[in-house]
């Protein structure tokens, strides 16, 4: 029987800061698991929220690649370049896009992409945008609707 998590990724950039946060989503034998954090990282943050988008499905793969045995991954995400850089489809220069490539190659599992139109009332998509949101330092104005 093969095994499988759902994955969940976002990114944001708060502007004032130059703080560019992420988090994700890992949901497998209905655990969740939740992985954020942001960065300041010059390399990085003249791509503002795409930094975030990105490393926050690297953070999910390193995840799952280290603590849990799936077959399958299916990464859920509102950036369309989460999967079409990692599919080599979109070639870009910057060291990050180029990084989260040649990352994605050495994933051993099957990974599955799935795009979700933003702010569409996805629950997890939600999660993670509003998770990242707060990593860079934006500010919301209801916290409680997050879980």
């Amino acid at each position: 029987m093969e095994t499988c998590a759902d994955c969940y990724v976002d990114g944001s950039f708060n502007n004032i800061s130059k703080v560019y946060g992420y988090a994700g989503i890992v949901i497998y034998n209905s655990n969740e698991y939740i992985i954020k954090g942001h960065d300041n990282d010059s390399q990085y943050i003249m791509l503002e929220n795409i930094a975030g988008e990105l490393i926050a499905t690297i953070k999910v793969l390193e995840f799952i690649k280290n603590k849990l045995r799936v077959d399958k991954i299916n990464i859920y995400y509102d950036y369309e370049g989460i999967e079409k850089l990692a599919t080599g489809e979109w070639k870009r220069d910057r060291r990050l896009f180029k990084e989260y490539y040649n990352f994605i190659k050495t994933i051993e599992i099957k990974i599955s992409f799935h795009k979700i139109k933003s702010h569409s009332g996805v629950e997890f998509n939600e999660k993670v945008d509003k998770l990242a949101k707060l990593e860079c330092g934006i500010i919301l104005n209801n916290l409680d609707d997050i879980f």
